[in-house]
């Protein structure tokens, strides 16, 4: 056998301490390195912080600036139009005077200068009369103007919102290393206890849990380095500016969808962007949404599980805010009592439970609280949190002693709580007679302004009827044993559309009834409605509450078709017209405007006369303003109009000295309307033209009967 020659005790431990000694350098080298990445992430971290506050800088400045621009550009336009209606009042007193008169010659001389001024100043803004952002093209005008001015303030804010994200993930890379530090630390530590111990199995376990650490520490830094946050895609941000601006001037539920199109391209870029999944749920549930008030509870299944589960993710992406947690709540109870899933509506409870810690004082958390545990046959805890939630709508302080005295807040409040009832009594009918006695206290206590029962009353109503056309609801009863100063009335209104997917109550239409005010059991959607709009076809429920008992109801349907709101602002004046309607291509702003049908044959053409009524017989006015401007206007028929018969008494939006005539022009009839405004003493006058056939049909009595004052 071969001599071997084994190395010494000494030797041994030589080579030991080489191999510690080289782990050593290895884990300070990777210590290093990991500090290195850990200064540059806080740097990077702090680069986009400041980043991030610059952008609130910008987005505060660019909100108030366009603000201010945008308000300046809507007076302009404001300044114009009123120039314009001067001009048109001196050119119809141009005309009514006598030819070469001194008052023909002055008033024509005005309307030359009015005309000038108005020209000059509609040049110095930016929305034009048949502009995109005018108000013949957006229905609701000037909501769509000035959700643009707000354009470049939320990309700013979005593009804020990725920085902030930035700036939080490279501080959590910093959070990373510093623990990768700690291990390494750990490492050299063992690599030197290794190295004092004189047990060489002991140092042998130092030094391999020591490299195992080393390791760990060296593939962890090699992973987090690898993957560095990454900025945001600007793109996202105008994405999202784009979607933002579409919701809020959307008017329907094709401008919703618009909307949820702009989102989608914003979270394509950004995933992790949790403002665009809140936003993009609320625009998804308003698409899916009939337009018709505040109608949510109708959505369909599949809009509300979209929605649900866009608000979770924004939840997860740590977007945890009252709103969030309250629409989550909301959804997740509507989901779960159309299908009948109870966990869903525990899952209600909790998440409106969490949206009350964040937000306490928003009543309408309250009440969803409420019907969620009332699904759930929790009705003592349902009891208190409607009892809470009454405190909270009807007072602005804790201490309860400000009354909020907002009726608009606080029946769209109310309403959005009695259609959530009506919508659980539908498919619980068990519980429909508590839902019954918890309408009557909320509806009571909001007409009274107090929770606290008031004495019984002898008031009653006598047997309702309802009556509903194409722009106004209407209900009958007498009142019995009425006393102004003792009883309060509220009308509720419901809709229910031909689909029947509900009853919701339509809160613009709805509330406390002046019955001290003339026609106080008349209510005009058209008006009150934003965008102006005409009542759809569907079946219609009034609830008459006589100091928060239910005194009577009726019901109506309604089947006038799809027919479409025109305003005339200039003119204060809205109705509802065909939808294949146009407006005329003859108009004088401020002075007529009007539609007319695709082969131009019928039409509707209403005038405000500035001619002072006051001190006049108003009949008489109104007879001899028809009669002028119909022989002034006579060549745009076929033949010259001619009256057929004496004027008739009637009725014409409370106006005063009200005649209507009726006109023949060898084609078809032209019926007229005119009587005089009591607040200002101007004319109005409302044309209705058309073959005869025409007037065979219901169209020119919807048209009329539709005639409401807007605003």
């Amino acid at each position: 056998m071969p001599e071997i020659d084994l190395p010494g005790p000494d030797e041994l431990e030589d080579r030991f301490s080489r191999v510690v000694a080289l782990l050593i350098a290895f884990a300070t080298l990777v210590a290093a390195s990991a500090g290195f990445l850990q200064n540059a992430a806080g740097n990077n971290g702090g680069s986009y912080s400041i980043r991030a506050s610059q952008l609130g800088v910008e987005s505060l400045g660019a909100l108030v600036n366009a603000g201010q621009t945008a308000q300046v550009d809507f007076e302009t336009y404001s300044l114009a139009a009123e120039q314009r209606a001067r001009a048109a009042n001196a050119f119809l007193r141009s005309a009514i005077a006598d030819a070469g008169s001194a008052e023909g010659t002055n008033a024509d001389f005005r309307q030359r200068l009015q005309t000038v001024l108005a020209d000059r100043t509609d040049d110095l803004t930016s929305i034009k009369l048949d502009g995109e952002d005018g108000p013949r093209r957006d229905p609701a005008f000037p909501a769509r103007f000035f959700a643009k001015a707000t354009r470049a303030s939320v990309q700013l804010d979005a593009e804020q919102d990725a920085a902030n994200e930035a700036a939080q993930l490279w501080g959590d890379q910093v959070t990373v290393y510093t623990a990768i530090l700690a291990m390494l630390a750990v490492s050299l530590y063992l690599f030197g206890l290794a190295l004092t111990v004189d047990d060489r199995r002991i140092a042998r376990g130092f030094t391999a849990v020591g490299v195992a650490i080393v390791a760990v520490g060296t593939a962890w830094t090699g992973l987090v380095a690898s993957a560095p946050p990454r900025a945001s895609d600007l793109g996202a941000a105008a994405a999202f500016a784009e979607a933002h601006v579409a919701a809020l001037a959307a008017v329907d539920q094709a401008g919703f969808a618009a909307a949820v199109s702009g989102y989608d391209r914003a979270i394509a870029m950004r995933p992790t962007f949790a403002r665009a999944y809140k936003e993009r749920s609320e625009a998804i549930l308003l698409a899916g949404t009939p337009r018709h008030g505040a109608l949510i509870g109708i959505t369909g299944t599949d809009a509300l599980a979209r929605s649900r589960a866009d608000l979770e993710k924004a939840r997860d992406l740590g977007l945890r805010t009252g709103v969030v947690m309250g629409n989550l709540g909301f959804a997740s109870f509507l989901q779960g009592v159309q299908q009948g899933d109870r966990a869903l509506i525990e899952r209600a409870v909790g998440h409106t439970r969490a949206a009350i810690d964040l937000d306490a004082t928003n009543p309408r958390w309250r009440f969803n609280l409420a019907v969620a545990l009332l699904a759930l046959d929790r009705t003592v805890e349902s009891d208190e949190a409607y009892r809470v939630g009454l405190q909270h709508l009807l007072y602005v302080d804790v201490e309860k002693q400000t009354l909020r005295a907002e009726p608009v807040i606080e029946e769209f409040v109310t309403a959005a709580a009695l259609s959530d009832l009506e919508t659980l009594a539908s498919r619980r009918p068990d519980l429909a007679p508590k839902v019954g006695g918890i309408k009557q206290f909320l509806v009571g206590a909001v007409a009274r302004e107090s929770a606290v029962d008031q004495p019984q009353s002898p008031a009653s109503l006598g047997p309702v009827s309802v009556g509903v056309l194409p722009a106004e609801v209407e209900w009958t009863a007498e009142l019995q044993a009425w006393d102004t100063s003792r009883d309060v009335l509220s009308a509720q209104w419901y809709y229910d559309d031909p689909q029947q997917r509900g009853w919701t109550v339509i809160p613009s239409i709805s509330g406390v009834v002046d019955v001290t005010r003339d026609e106080y059991n008349l209510r005009s959607y058209l008006a009150a409605s934003t965008p102006p709009s005409c009542l759809p076809d569907g079946s219609y429920r009034v609830e008459l509450y006589v100091n928060g008992r239910l005194a009577g109801q009726a019901q109506a349907t309604s089947s006038f078709g799809d027919l479409r709101a025109f305003a005339a602002r200039d003119l204060t004046v809205a109705l509802c017209r065909p939808p294949d309607w146009t407006e005329a291509e003859v108009s004088y702003a401020g002075l007529f405007n009007g539609y007319e049908s695709p082969d131009k044959q019928s039409g509707v053409v209403l005038f405000r006369l500035g001619i002072p009524g006051r001190g006049r017989d108003e009949a008489e006015l109104s007879v001899a303003v028809t009669d002028f401007v119909t022989e002034a206007f006579k060549d745009l028929f076929t033949n010259p109009p001619v009256a057929q018969g004496e004027p008739e008494e009637g009725y014409l939006l409370a106006l005063a000295g009200t005649r209507w005539r009726t006109y023949d022009y060898g084609d078809g009839r032209l019926r007229t309307g005119a009587g005089v405004d009591p607040s200002d003493g101007s004319v109005f006058l409302v044309w209705v033209f058309g073959p005869y056939a025409w007037f065979d049909s219901p169209v020119p009595d919807q048209i009329v009967s539709s005639l409401s004052r807007y605003p």
